[in-house]
């Protein structure tokens, strides 16, 4: 590149030279820059074919498709034996927009085959849109194809390193798999690059409470929940998590013996005030379903076991 670009400090219309620089920048997937490097080439020589056709190429990967086929029909007016272009126009004419609303529907619907078959239409004329990847890989993981949907994941990172979809989905899945070392190391990369993603926060925890590292989850749900503080799903986890440091004994290893009544629901009720069996034989099911996660059954089930219990201690 600095061969080429000295070239130009002492030739700045060395045609050869700019179509060296847009070669590199396509080759490195630069299209930005090599978009720009192409419209020097063209100020140069505005009706040249191949410079039109890269004009196209890097338009397309920029998602210009409506430019980059006008780039390639002023290309093929130019060279009409090109049956390259030609093919380009064709590909380039494909609704991916309306391919990809199809393929994510049919997803979401169950109709994984559908899917499958939509998302490599689309991958067919870009072989690296990533948003086909990822929906192929979802696709993939829902119809219990863990392996083929992570291998769709690394297509994403080897052109994005550091997709934040591709890397929870790839966390996710390898997680589901057990595989927890690796899902952690994913979700750890996920929270170094996107110290605000609560997903990330609280996928690590998850991996972290299977690991038996209920500190470090801890740490993490708690994080998630700065970012997301409406979050009753990390809120329930926390609480579990807080739960279960609780001393079992007690009106604790009663509670938890009550179908319906976790680690959780034991906690808030014992926040709440309902600490002995006397607290809760003298409450009401009003009383008790002031808590939350509290339904009325669960509060009779509740007052008719305490009620129990104390009568027959006397």
């Amino acid at each position: 590149m600095e061969v080429y670009k000295g070239i130009l400090r002492n030739d700045v219309r060395n045609f050869a030279a700019h179509r060296m620089i847009v070669r590199i920048y396509a080759d490195e997937r630069r299209w930005r820059e090599c978009l720009e490097a192409v419209g020097e080439l063209l100020r140069l020589r505005p009706n040249d074919p191949a410079a039109l056709e890269m004009k196209g190429d890097a338009l397309t990967n920029l998602g210009r498709r409506p430019e980059a086929l006008a780039a390639y029909e002023e290309a093929a007016a130019l060279d009409p034996k090109n049956g390259n272009l030609r093919q380009k126009i064709e590909e380039v004419r494909v609704d991916v927009p309306g391919l990809l609303s199809r393929a994510l529907i049919a997803s979401a619907s169950g109709n994984y085959t559908q899917a499958l078959s939509l998302f490599d239409d689309i991958l067919e004329v870009e072989p690296s849109n990533v948003n086909a990847l990822i929906g192929k890989a979802v696709a993939y993981r829902r119809s219990g194809k863990p392996q083929e949907a992570v291998n769709c994941l690394d297509l994403v990172l080897g052109v994005q390193p550091n997709n934040a979809s591709a890397l929870l989905n790839r966390g996710n899945i390898l997680f589901a798999e057990g595989d927890l070392e690796t899902a952690l190391d994913a979700f750890d990369h996920l929270t170094q690059l996107y110290p605000n993603d609560e997903e990330a926060w609280a996928a690590q925890g998850d991996v972290l409470v299977k690991m038996g590292r209920e500190d470090d989850a801890l740490r993490a749900y708690t994080e998630a929940l700065k970012r997301s503080p409406g979050d009753e799903g990390i809120q329930r986890r926390i609480l579990e998590l807080q739960a279960a440091k609780v001393d079992d004994s007690g009106i604790y290893q009663e509670l938890f013996g009550i179908k319906g009544i976790g680690k959780a629901r034991a906690k808030a009720l014992t926040d709440a005030g309902f600490k002995t069996a006397e607290d809760f034989a003298k409450a009401t099911a009003k009383d008790l379903m002031s808590v939350k996660g509290i339904t009325r059954k669960l509060a009779d089930d509740l007052l008719e076991h305490f009620r129990a219990s104390l009568a027959e201690a006397r």
